[in-house]
C-alpha cells in the first residue's frame, strides 16, 4: 500500500550478459556470488519469502522478501517500506538479457532528485553483474567516492580541470562509440571508447585495456556523491588498491 503523502517512481535498466541464462541466475541469487557484483552484504535468496537486501552507491538500503519467484528467469521482492526489486532474464541468440526494475516509495520535497540517480545506480550494479558472469574471478575493480553538499551540476563540473579529477579531457561533448583521452590522477592515461553519456550525471568508457571507467554523480536528498570506478581489471590487486586510495583523495579535493 503506498503510504500518504509519498510518491511513487520506478527505475529500468537492463544489460546483455554473453552466458547462460542459468549462470546469470547464479550470480544474482548465490550467496558467495552476489556481493560480488551489487555490494558487501547484498543477498538475494531464492525462495518465496527468502531475504533480499542491498545498500547503493549513495548509502540507502533495500531490504525486502520474495514474493514472485521462477528460477532462472524472474525475482521480485516487496521491501519493508513498500517498494520493491525485480529482476528478469530474458534469452537472447548471443545471452541472457537482465532487466532490473526498481520501485521507490519517495518523499515529495526529494522524489525527482533521488529518482533521478537511481538509473545510475543500476546501470553500475548490472554493468559489474555484467563483468562478474562473463570473466569471474578473473577481474577486480577499484572504487572511490566522495560527498558533497554541492547541487548535481556544480559537482560534476569540479570533477574536471587542473587540480582535479580529470585533470585533462572532457566527456560532455562525446557521442555513444566516440573515442575519448582523459588523464586522471597520478599520471593514469584513460583511452577507448564512450559507452554511455548522461551529460552532468554519467560518464562509461569502454577503455581501450578492456575496462570500464565510469564517472558518476549521483544525489540523494541534501548531498551529492562523487563516484568513479575501474570495473573489470586484470592489474594487480596491489595496483587498484593504491589507484583506489589515489583517486578517493582526488575527489574529496573535488567536492571540498
Amino acid at each position: 500500500m503506498t503510504q500518504p503523502n509519498r510518491v511513487r517512481r520506478t527505475t529500468r535498466e537492463a544489460v546483455e550478459i554473453r552466458a547462460e541464462a542459468s549462470d546469470v541466475w547464479h550470480a544474482l541469487v548465490r550467496r558467495e556470488e552476489t556481493p560480488r557484483w551489487l555490494g558487501p552484504g547484498a543477498t538475494l535468496e531464492a525462495k518465496l519469502g527468502g531475504l533480499c537486501t542491498a545498500t547503493n552507491f549513495r548509502g540507502e538500503s533495500f531490504s525486502g522478501r520474495v514474493v514472485e519467484l521462477a528460477a532462472t528467469r524472474r525475482l521480485v521482492a516487496r521491501g519493508e517500506e513498500g517498494g520493491e526489486l525485480d529482476f528478469q532474464l530474458d534469452l537472447r541468440p548471443r545471452g541472457t538479457m537482465v532487466r532490473a526494475v526498481r520501485t521507490v516509495m519517495l518523499e515529495p520535497d526529494d522524489a525527482d532528485e533521488r529518482a533521478d540517480a537511481e538509473p545510475r545506480d543500476w546501470r553500475l550494479a548490472l554493468l559489474a553483474l555484467r563483468v562478474h558472469v562473463e570473466f569471474r574471478a578473473e577481474l577486480s575493480s577499484a572504487h572511490a567516492s566522495a560527498w558533497t553538499q554541492a547541487p548535481r551540476i556544480e559537482a560534476w563540473r569540479a570533477l574536471f580541470g587542473p587540480g582535479r579529477f580529470v585533470v585533462e579531457g572532457t566527456v560532455d561533448q562525446l557521442q555513444r562509440r566516440d573515442g575519448y583521452k582523459l588523464t586522471l590522477p597520478a599520471g593514469f592515461q584513460a583511452t577507448g571508447r564512450a559507452a554511455t553519456i548522461e551529460p552532468g550525471a554519467q560518464f562509461i568508457g569502454d577503455a581501450a585495456t578492456g575496462e570500464l571507467l565510469t564517472l558518476s554523480v549521483l544525489r540523494a536528498k541534501d548531498r551529492t556523491l562523487l563516484h568513479a570506478a575501474l570495473i573489470g581489471s586484470r592489474r594487480p590487486t596491489d595496483e587498484l588498491a593504491d589507484l583506489a586510495v589515489t583517486w578517493q583523495r582526488a575527489l574529496a579535493a573535488c567536492a571540498s
